[in-house]
């Protein structure tokens, strides 16, 4: 199984693509990664990202549909630029953009519209992973999302 991971940063230099193919021998699954690419956030962009802390509530709807909509441009140009088989990616896997996050307080905000990045890109997209990390108060979200990948690809193997 093939999945194209998204994964955006704090630092606002860019988004970076990862494409992974899964596999899954008598209960164990490995990973390769096939192609990865990072593409740099424009400058209106990156000054909307800085500023989204302070951003009203509907300020911040406008910019996860806008940022989604980037991910999914980012996405379909990463799938013809590497030559990927549209056919064989199962799902998108999006972290999103972090422009809230108080862990001890079991709180965080990722943006970038998973919805928009799916019906954009025509391709099942799986988001928001960091929530349900934080309200099990854990930081660690890099290494859970792994294991988050690693647990749908072993429900997509069983299921498809």
């Amino acid at each position: 199984m093939e999945i194209i991971g998204i994964m955006s940063g704090t630092s606002l230099d860019g988004c970076d693509f990862a494409h992974v193919k899964f596999n899954d021998s008598e209960g164990l699954t490995s990973f390769e990664l096939l192609n990865s690419h990072t593409f740099p956030y424009n400058i209106d962009l990156q000054k909307k990202l800085k500023k989204s802390p302070t951003l009203s509530g509907l300020e911040i709807s406008y910019l996860n549909k806008e940022l989604g909509g980037f991910f999914s441009e980012c996405t379909n140009e990463f799938i013809k630029i590497k030559q990927i088989a549209h056919k064989n990616i199962k799902a998108i896997a999006s972290h999103g953009h972090t422009i809230f996050h108080q862990p001890e307080n079991q709180l965080t905000l990722q943006i970038g519209c998973g919805q928009t990045i799916a019906y954009k890109t025509k391709i099942d997209t799986i988001n928001d992973f960091r929530t349900k990390d934080v309200m099990a108060v854990v930081d660690k979200a890099h290494h859970l999302f792994q294991l988050e990948i690693l647990a749908y690809s072993r429900i997509w193997l069983m299921d498809f």
